[in-house]
């Protein structure tokens, strides 16, 4: 087998957010009310390494760390709507709705912009 072999999965899953395995999900995850780690700047927030908390930061430039900053923020305002309709649901509970209506919104995202970034990226 020529080349590297790929072990992520693709983007538009989610995995740039919440991770591609248990044990990122888990570092991304203050365990609150369903929500994600954030910086109080808004920005992504780092560990004591300096490195953001995010899914996957092995390739990250501006444009990614933006991306994932912004759909962390829609994830917590996901859960917060959701709370604030299902004061029942535990973390876990919120935790998965938000993921799936966030993952729901990257794919979207990804699948109606994808065409016209490839001619923006041809023409420059």
């Amino acid at each position: 087998m020529k080349g590297h072999r790929n072990i992520r999965t693709p983007w538009w899953d989610g995995s740039a957010v919440y991770g591609s395995n248990l044990k990122a999900g888990r570092h991304v995850r203050p365990f609150i009310d369903g929500k994600l780690k954030i910086a109080e700047d808004g920005l992504l927030q780092h560990d004591n390494d300096g490195l953001p908390i995010a899914g996957d930061v092995c390739n990250s430039w501006i444009g990614v760390s933006t991306l994932q900053a912004l759909f962390i923020h829609e994830h917590n305002a996901v859960c917060d709507a959701l709370k604030k309709k299902y004061p029942y649901l535990d973390d876990e509970d919120l935790y998965r709705h938000a993921r799936l209506v966030t993952s729901a919104m990257i794919a979207k995202n990804y699948n109606n912009n994808l065409p016209y970034i490839i001619v923006i990226v041809i023409i420059m």
